[in-house]
């Protein structure tokens, strides 16, 4: 079985990678080393995205300060040393919520300081990279397919980032190809617990080793939402690695670009240790003020693959526009909390009703018995409605002529009548008949 996909994963991976099946080998600084690719800004992890959107018209930006240690280390270390000892990138991160359906971002890197010890190989300096380079610009778009802002129990997005090649060549921070990142966003939260899950690959026309990535968060918001706590797990499996492991009792194992970096002077090829990329981070986010936020990550890379660091610390500062009830993109002028495009009164405070054409109106029968006050002749009981205005809305009470009028203050019960101050009229249709009643109740004399 292992082997049947592994061999289909050779056809798909010639398929992506065809036109470079015959290259052995790339420059050593043409790699993109940094596998930090931080999540769109409004995402509550730092590298794992989230399936939410976050609003309509809510523009975010977000300032990021990426270290990495030792990415790329000849071993022995004793004999070669670190070609690229640190890199710090500086990430500058916006993103714009659209209909709470859409999420477009982007993203523009610049190596800000990096350096290394220019190893020895095969009697050959390595070249180790330039102080400060500009990196691969990232643009993305998320849409959420299923689940809502309101209810955010479960949320399914489907998203894809493109990497445009505008990183400087030859300094360790771009390939010199486009690199498209399609991917499945699986997420939610309940009552302050916060999980996402990430499925998805990246596909390069260079010489990079394509790679399926995955990863997945889960972090605990407190103080209502104030400060959030979260450990998030990134991974990337290179095609290589999986149809090495497809083939690894086959000497006629088949051979995909990007196994090799090639040192030109030399001409010699130094072997990758292409395979797995695994990275965690323990970090923390917190609001300080209105629509601003900061966070703090760090961990350690679990795995020796290319670009996976001996540590990684992540701080980041970010704004959004708060979505307060009165923010401009949300009037709400009587701040009940129902926006004025959806207030069927926008200038009197009420709750938002089931019913369209009262939602954000005043509650009118504060009694729950389904008769508003203007109608009701008992608004602070709950009552029955009734053809008779003296008693809609009322309790139910002994009233067989319907007139309203309670049979034990009706001066005539068996005939409708109107209301009257004089006891011996109330409930009559007129003196004549108060009465004439009066008279037949007195009997003969």
């Amino acid at each position: 079985m292992i082997e049947c996909l592994g061999r289909a994963l050779v056809f798909v991976g010639s398929i992506l990678l065809l036109g470079a099946a015959e290259a052995s080998a790339q420059e050593l600084g043409d790699i993109g080393l940094n596998r930090f690719a931080p999540a769109p800004v409004g995402d509550p992890f730092q590298e794992v995205q989230s399936p939410t959107i976050g609003g309509h018209i809510v523009p975010r930006v977000e300032v990021i300060i990426d270290h990495a240690d030792e990415p790329l280390v000849l071993e022995p270390r004793s004999e070669h040393g670190a070609v690229v000892s640190h890199q710090t990138f500086l990430h500058v991160n916006g993103s714009l919520a659209l209909w709470d359906r859409l999420l477009v971002s982007a993203v523009m890197p610049v190596a800000i300081d990096q350096d290394g010890e220019r190893p020895t190989a095969y009697n050959r300096t390595l070249p180790s990279p330039q102080r400060v380079a500009m990196g691969d610009v990232r643009v993305g778009a998320r849409v959420r397919l299923s689940g809502t802002e309101d209810d955010a129990s479960s949320q399914f997005s489907l998203g894809t980032d493109l990497y445009l090649p505008t990183g400087t060549a030859g300094a360790f921070v771009s390939d010199g190809g486009l690199c498209l990142a399609p991917h499945l966003l699986f997420g939610g939260s309940d009552e302050g617990f916060l999980w996402s899950v990430n499925l998805g690959g990246m596909f390069h026309d260079s010489e990079s080793p394509s790679a399926l990535t995955y990863g997945g968060g889960a972090g605990m918001s407190l103080w209502g939402g104030r400060l959030l706590l979260s450990t998030e797990l990134s991974a990337a499996t290179t095609l290589n690695a999986i149809v090495a492991e497809a083939f690894k009792d086959d000497e006629h194992k088949p051979h995909l670009p990007g196994e090799f970096v090639y040192v030109k002077d030399a001409n010699r090829s130094i072997k990758q240790e292409v395979g797995h990329n695994i990275e965690l981070l323990v970090g923390a986010r917190a609001r300080l003020l209105k629509g601003v936020s900061a966070g703090l990550a760090a961990g350690p890379g679990l795995t020796s693959g290319i670009g996976t660091p001996a540590y990684r610390i992540v701080a980041t500062l970010g704004w959004e526009l708060p979505r307060d009830r009165d923010a401009k993109n949300t009037p709400d002028a009587d701040s009940d909390g129902v926006v004025d495009a959806s207030d069927a009164c926008p200038y009197v405070f009420g709750p938002q009703g089931s019913a369209s054409s009262r939602s954000g109106c005043p509650d009118m029968d504060p009694d729950g018995d389904g008769i508003e006050d203007p109608d009701d002749a008992c608004p602070d009981e709950r009552g029955v409605q009734t053809k008779n205005w003296h008693s809609n809305g009322c309790p139910p009470v002994d009233d067989p002529d319907d007139d309203g009028i309670p049979d034990a203050v009706d001066a005539c019960p068996d005939m409708r009548g109107k209301p009257s101050k004089d006891r011996k009229a109330n409930g009559c249709p007129d003196a004549a008949s108060a009465e004439k009643h009066d008279s037949v109740m007195a009997g003969p004399r």
